[in-house]
C-alpha cells in the first residue's frame, strides 16, 4: 500500500510539472526573462554602453558615450571604458588627426599609442565623450568596450570648408 501511494504521489508531481511546463511557467516572474522582470540589482549588474555619435560641422565630431543597465536607464558610477575609432566597422585602431576625450566628461587614463586607444574613466554619471577630428572630414567608427562587449557608432563629419 505504501508503495502504491508513493508511485501515486510521484506521478501527481510529475502532472503538476508538466502542467506548470506547458503553461509556460518555469518560475520565472512574469513567465519570461525581460529587463522588467529583473530586480534593480540584477539590472545594475548588467552594464552596457550606448554611444551617440554628433558631428560639430567644423572638422570634428564627437561620441558621447553613456553606461546603461539592462533596462536601459543610466547607470552612475565609473567605468574604465576603452575607445579607439577605425576607418571600417569594428575595424583596428588608426591614427585619427586627433582622438582624445573631452575635459569635464570623464577623465582620461592614458593614450596607447598616440591617437590610436583612449582608457577612460566615466565621470560620475557613468557617461564620457571623446572628440575626433578629421582634416578634410569623412566617416568614421568609433568603438567602445566595457567588460570586453564592443559597440559601434558611425561618425560622419562634415568638411568645414
Amino acid at each position: 500500500m505504501k508503495k502504491a501511494l508513493g508511485l501515486f504521489a510521484g506521478f501527481v508531481l510529475g502532472l503538476g510539472v508538466l502542467f506548470t511546463l506547458a503553461a509556460g511557467n518555469h518560475g520565472i516572474r512574469g513567465g519570461g526573462v525581460a529587463p522588467g522582470n529583473l530586480s534593480p540589482a540584477l539590472q545594475d549588474a548588467i552594464p552596457y554602453l550606448t554611444l551617440t555619435p554628433t558631428d560639430n560641422a567644423n572638422g570634428t565630431g564627437g561620441v558621447l558615450i553613456s553606461v546603461r543597465d539592462a533596462a536601459g536607464n543610466p547607470l552612475a558610477g565609473r567605468f574604465a571604458v576603452s575607445v579607439w575609432a577605425a576607418s571600417t566597422d569594428m575595424g583596428p585602431p588608426i591614427a585619427q588627426e586627433e582622438l582624445g576625450y573631452n575635459k569635464g566628461e570623464g577623465v582620461w587614463l592614458v593614450g596607447f599609442e598616440e591617437n590610436l586607444i583612449l582608457f577612460v574613466i566615466t565621470a560620475a554619471d557613468g557617461e564620457c565623450a571623446v572628440r575626433v577630428v578629421l582634416t578634410g572630414g569623412g566617416t568614421r567608427y568609433v568603438m567602445a568596450t566595457l567588460g570586453g562587449r564592443i559597440v559601434s557608432a558611425t561618425l560622419v563629419i562634415t568638411d568645414p570648408e
